[in-house]
């Protein structure tokens, strides 16, 4: 039974269903389970696969825009904003892609922002992209494209640099 438990905790977190994983994890506890056997046989195993999904997507995205003629500057995942605005500085780049997994749609945020206090913002076009991200979210934080997927990055990318 607990095999089962674990599994379906695994899955909803796999698949991002929040309320799934937050019922499982609550009949995991009610059966007995540790929070610490739920967290190291549910929920990282989950997200260990997730960051990879996550990565697989991220560096296709970069060689499909490679492919197109563009050149990549990747930054780390966890980069800080400043970041962004030291990149844009010395790179002068036309185009800034930002993707963001699970909940880091606040570093995409805190990213636009940094560019827009340091004066960079109208410089470039910005993309974003991601598992959390969708259009909406993009107008929100000022955006000036969305890809649902690592595949329209490009096409994306390319209709920001025409405008």
């Amino acid at each position: 039974m607990h095999e089962r438990i674990l599994d379906a905790i695994y899955y909803a977190v796999l698949d991002g269903n929040a309320p799934a994983a937050a019922a499982e994890t609550q009949q995991a506890l009610d059966a007995g389970l540790t929070a610490e056997s739920i967290l190291y046989q549910g929920c990282i195993p989950a997200m260990d696969e997730v960051g990879c999904q996550f990565e697989i997507g991220e560096n296709l995205a970069i060689m499909m825009m490679e492919g197109a003629g563009f050149r990549i500057v990747a930054l780390d995942a966890d980069a800080a904003p400043e970041k962004f605005v030291e990149a844009v500085t010395e790179e002068h780049p036309g185009i800034v892609a930002m993707s963001a997994l699970l909940t880091t749609t606040r570093s995409i945020k805190a990213a636009i922002k940094a560019l827009e206090e340091a004066s960079l913002r109208k410089q470039v076009k910005i993309v974003v992209a991601g598992a959390p991200v969708t259009q909406e979210f993009a107008d929100k934080v000022g955006a000036g494209g969305f890809a649902p997927v690592s595949g329209s990055a490009v096409r994306k990318a390319k209709e920001l640099i025409a405008a």
